[in-house]
């Protein structure tokens, strides 16, 4: 599945019959038959994994709220969008809308979640006073370069993510703060695996 998740991922639906899913992941017509039964099966399968991701993230009770774990909210954000490319929804909405639909919804439900843990924080006095949904319109603008293909290949994905989580984190908290959120070891593993895997994803 990670296969074809990044054959679709990097140039979409167009022309991606399943002899051509085949090829390009090295294996048999006859054995991609063994697993799905059309294209269109393939499709499902992918939405449903990332529906799964997002649906697994953020189920945190308020009352474990930690503002150490604000990392882990800002990056899965971040992989979240990072792991849909424009050419990919765009033809998801043409052929398949209801599964269009399908990643938008879960998309949303999590940052439902997400602007709930925001709103505890601020409510704590904790984070800043923010507008939260001029906050995930900056993040959504903030992960634009996440998800083109090449982008990751051109640059370490590791300083552009580590860049990008210290603007995040400096609208919420203070300078002191953020550094010390930012040099915990958790977060650096963190943001390791998000590079690793949106290298893969994305790397030509």
């Amino acid at each position: 599945m990670a296969r074809i998740n990044r054959i679709f991922l990097r140039n979409g639906l167009s022309g991606q019959s399943m002899a051509a899913l085949a090829k390009a992941v090295g294996v048999s017509r006859g054995k991609l038959y063994l697993y799905f039964s059309s294209r269109d099966e393939v499709v499902v399968a992918v939405v449903d994994q990332y529906v799964a991701l997002a649906s697994a993230q953020g189920r945190t009770p308020s009352q474990d709220w930690t503002v150490q774990a604000l990392p882990h909210w800002l990056l899965t954000e971040l992989m979240l969008l990072g792991s849909n490319s424009p050419a990919f929804l765009d033809d998801l909405g043409h052929a398949y809308p209801a599964q269009r639909r399908r990643i938008e919804t879960a998309l949303h439900q999590w940052e439902e979640r997400f602007a709930a843990y925001l709103n505890e924080g601020m409510a704590r006095g904790i984070f800043h006073p923010i507008d939260i949904s001029l906050f995930l319109m900056m993040i959504r603008t903030t992960a634009d370069g996440l998800n083109r293909p090449g982008r990751l290949a051109e640059q370490e994905a590791k300083p552009v993510l580590k860049h990008l989580l210290r603007i995040l984190t400096l609208v919420l908290l203070d300078e002191a703060a953020t550094k010390q959120l930012l040099t915990q070891e958790a977060t650096q593993r963190a943001v390791t695996a998000l590079a690793g895997q949106l290298t893969a994803l994305y790397q030509q």
